[in-house]
């Protein structure tokens, strides 16, 4: 809220982060760790085949 007409520092805090600046609640909390071990499980294995080995990765270039 602005004080004499100058923004406060938490509504310039509020303004940057955005939806992030709102404290989650516990269910949201849980949703996120959830997410983000899911997506450490997805890419820890990403380009090893069946038999441990590193595939290698084309690209096209040029």
């Amino acid at each position: 809220m602005p004080v004499n007409g100058v923004p406060s520092d938490q509504w310039r805090v509020e303004r940057a982060l955005g939806p992030y600046a709102e404290p989650m609640d516990e269910l949201e909390l849980l949703e996120e760790q959830k997410l983000i071990r899911l997506k450490r499980l997805k890419t820890k294995h990403k380009g090893v085949d069946n038999n441990g080995q590193y595939t290698e990765v084309f690209t096209e270039s040029g």
